[in-house]
């Protein structure tokens, strides 16, 4: 087919252009690919990224996907003129099915960028899109669930969590973690990973500086006289000629920089690109890390003066932590304390926990969103993390970064009121204080030895008294820790060892399992004291543990990249929402309810029983029933609560958190539907009573949309975002979950708790300030 007769064909055959003029199909086939596909040739595969939308041209072709014989289920026929990819590109999840040419095929593939520029600007097209991917999700009335079909994708998929940084844009990222003693720095090219370079600048004593860089495997080591901060990029570059001429590259290449910054308090919750605000904001902050955060600033100042014209971005140990619920993070200290000085839990090595939660969703072939995991970040810094669905609930870490180990050592893992003792007695200021404990602290100051395990795994060998004594302790502290979190999280799925010690100490890793297996956490002693090092990942636990336990391979400087790239996209995406017309979104108060299984309905008002609907609830096809339960917990119960309809295949009761106390519960905060490790409850009706094993949450704000809102306000599944409530009193919420369904209608949903913490009724509206997180 020629270019003179596609664009006649595309303005009469597919509807999907039915309102466009010719200079805008000329534009869109311009940027724009031809191809052509055999007959059973896969265009599109099961977990592919949504990268395209495609039109069939000729021939013909099917949606489908594999059943458990190995057969297909077509979910539905393409002919000439029709679209395929939409839901993929419109939803933001991987592709969830097969798109297989039944023939020699000729099809446009148009990309994901022409599709925003230049047909999503179309009301009419927006529309097309939008009844199409709801006609496709209707007709799937297969033996095949959404839950499956996502299951699927990520099975199939390569990089489901978007770990690679792989761009399409070729250059650099840089990434810079200036220390109080050393500069730690990543050079990572965007096409091919053989040419990353990893650096360290040791300048510990300021006599000489130590300079060691690995590229391709090989270190190439260098000293020369100290320099300021301002001279590093220079000295980068000098350094750089030591190495093969395939590694070299100019300031011109880099096209982003990360930065590590160790506290954000609770002002940050996720990678941000820097502005003069955040700048400002990082400085306020140095009270809660006066000697890391600096530190921090002054190298940002110096990169942002050699690399002018690229983006930014500070990465924060602390934003990962920000889900922690404030049971978690308060410590049994005045509230005052906690409000005026924002003395609480803060927790630390954010990355590398959220990183670990990522890479083992990825090795099980599961969505992260059913996962119960711990992480266990061992170095000479270390921490402990319970990670609930995706959400950090608790950490080892406290307020401050001296807090290095887990053991309880250095000052961070103090309880404050104990350093504000031991300040006034020794007279010391807080500066004064973590410098004393932390260079007598954790291993070192009980072994009297080192801060390095393999040093004290060898004198222990060798009988040494306090270096056993050491090792025992740190790592009795690891396996208390990881009964904690299995209690908090009500069971776990995976235990994951990280940074150095988790990584190289198969003791340490052995002992930390020792007798957990009644908790499902079964070790196999051979693959874990056989495990050299790790460049990706390894399994080690035995093939029948429940649990599985691998041990995930650390990089800091790469995980600032990473996070570095993800907060570009992120920015890019905001600027452009706030580049639209405020769009509002109408605000709804929840009160408690509950979600009833026909079998319950039945127990609770008697056989045969049907709901009966009063009235009708925002989203289509839900409605508030005249029928009311009592809630019976352990300690109370809360009566006449009201049932919403229909029916689900489980029963769920939905509370806020200060009912909680009254009914003698502790749910988590869920997403509806899951759950997973919920605690039960009883319910009483009319004609009887039943007992739920499980199914108590709290549920986690979100917003209801359509697609076609979604396309709009450029979201799309799963994403979450701040949103801006106007009122009295202007209030912003942070980790709201967007979810996009074409049954659902537009509104933000908020438990009568939060509607109250912020005088916030049902009617009012919000507005999107930002994407925290793209899931």
């Amino acid at each position: 087919m020629t270019h003179d007769e596609l664009i006649p064909f595309l303005l009469d055959k597919a509807p999907l252009f039915e309102s466009f003029g010719r200079d805008s199909i000329e534009a869109i086939v311009e940027g724009s690919e031809l191809r052509t596909f055999e007959g059973n040739e896969s265009i599109i595969q099961c977990g592919d990224e949504g990268r395209f939308i495609g039109v069939l041209l000729d021939g013909h072709g099917e949606i489908s996907v594999a059943d458990n014989t190995g057969g297909r289920i077509v979910m539905s026929p393409l002919e000439v003129g029709d679209v395929f990819g939409e839901m993929s590109v419109l939803t933001g999840d991987r592709t969830v099915a097969d798109v297989i040419a039944g023939n020699r095929c000729l099809v446009l593939l148009i990309p994901q960028d022409v599709v925003s520029s230049l047909i999503l600007v179309y009301p009419k097209a927006i529309l097309y899109l939008s009844k199409l991917l709801a006609d496709r999700a209707r007709a799937q009335a297969v033996d095949v669930t959404s839950s499956q079909l996502r299951a699927r994708a990520l099975a199939q998929s390569d990089d489901p969590y978007a770990l690679s940084l792989k761009k399409d844009v070729h250059g650099k990222i840089l990434s810079i973690n200036a220390g109080l003693s050393q500069i730690r720095f990543g050079i990572y090219d965007t096409h091919d990973e053989a040419l990353d370079v990893h650096g360290v600048v040791d300048c510990a004593g300021c006599e000489s500086v130590h300079i060691t860089m690995t590229a391709a495997g090989k270190a190439v080591r260098r000293e020369r006289p100290p320099f300021a901060i301002g001279e590093f990029f220079n000295v980068l570059f000098e350094s750089m000629l030591e190495l093969d001429n395939r590694f070299l590259f100019t300031p011109l290449d880099v096209i982003a920089v990360g930065h590590r910054v160790v506290h954000g308090g609770s002002k940050f919750s996720s990678a941000t690109v820097i502005t003069p605000q955040v700048l400002a904001d990082i400085e306020a902050l140095a009270t809660l890390a006066p000697l890391h955060n600096p530190h921090n600033l002054e190298g940002m100042r110096e990169a942002m003066k050699f690399f002018p014209g690229v983006p930014h971005v500070a990465v924060f140990d602390t934003a990962f932590h920000q889900t922690l619920p404030t049971y978690a993070y308060l410590y049994g200290l005045p509230y005052e304390w906690y409000k005026k000085e924002g003395i609480r839990r803060y927790g630390f090595h954010g990355t590398s926990h959220r990183y670990v939660s990522l890479k083992a969703a990825e090795v099980l072939k599961r969505p992260l969103g059913e996962l119960e995991i711990i992480s266990c970040h061992l170095g000479v810094g270390a921490s402990m993390c319970a990670i609930d669905h995706g959400r950090s609930v608790d950490t080892t870490m406290g307020m401050t970064p001296s807090d290095g180990l887990i053991m309880p050592s250095r000052s961070g893992s103090l309880d404050p009121a104990i350093m504000i003792q031991l300040m006034e007695r020794y007279k010391l200021g807080p500066d004064e204080l973590n410098k004393l404990i932390n260079s007598e602290s954790g291993l070192k100051g009980i072994s009297g030895i080192s801060s390095d395990i393999h040093e004290i795994e060898a004198a222990a060998a060798e009988g040494h008294h306090r270096a056993l004594l050491a090792h025992k302790a740190f790592c009795y502290q690891i396996r208390k820790n990881i009964g904690a979190y299995v209690a908090a999280m009500g069971g776990v799925s995976v235990l994951a060892f990280t940074g150095d010690i988790g990584e190289t100490s198969p003791a340490v890793r052995s002992l930390a399992c020792q007798g957990l297996a009644y908790m499902g956490i079964k070790l196999d002693e051979d693959k874990n004291s056989s495990l050299g090092a790790v460049s990706d990942y390894a399994v080690i636990s035995a093939d029948d543990s429940p649990v599985t336990i691998i041990v995930v391979a650390n990089n800091d400087e790469r995980l600032l990249a990473w996070e570095a790239l993800r907060a570009i996209e992120r920015n890019q995406i905001t600027l452009a929402i706030r580049d639209e017309a405020a769009s509002p979104i109408p605000i709804e108060v929840s009160a408690h309810h509950v979600h009833l299984a026909q079998a319950d309905v039945e127990k609770l008002f008697g056989p045969g029983h049907q709901l009966t609907p009063e009235h009708e609830l925002s989203q289509p096809g839900q409605f508030a029933c005249a029928e009311k339960v009592d809630l019976v917990g352990p300690k109370g119960r809360i009566a006449n609560v009201r049932v919403l309809g229909p029916t689900r295949k489980e029963t769920q009761v939905e509370i806020a958190m200060t009912e909680q106390f009254k009914l003698g519960v502790q749910p988590p905060i869920r997403e509806s539907g899951d759950l997973a490790n919920t605690p039960g409850i009883r319910l009483e009706g009319p004609a009887g009573s039943t007992q739920l094993d499980r199914g108590v949450i709290c549920a986690q704000r979100h917003i209801h949309m359509s697609p076609e809102d979604a396309m709009r306000l450029r979201l799309r599944d799963r994403y979450v975002v701040r949103v801006r409530i106007e009122g009295e009193r202007e209030v912003t919420y942070g980790d709201v979950v967007v979810r996009v369904n074409p049954n659902y209608r537009l509104a933000m949903h908020i438990d009568t708790d939060e509607g109250n913490a912020g005088n916030i009724t049902t009617g009012m509206q919000g507005f999107i300030e930002e994407i925290q997180s793209r899931a």
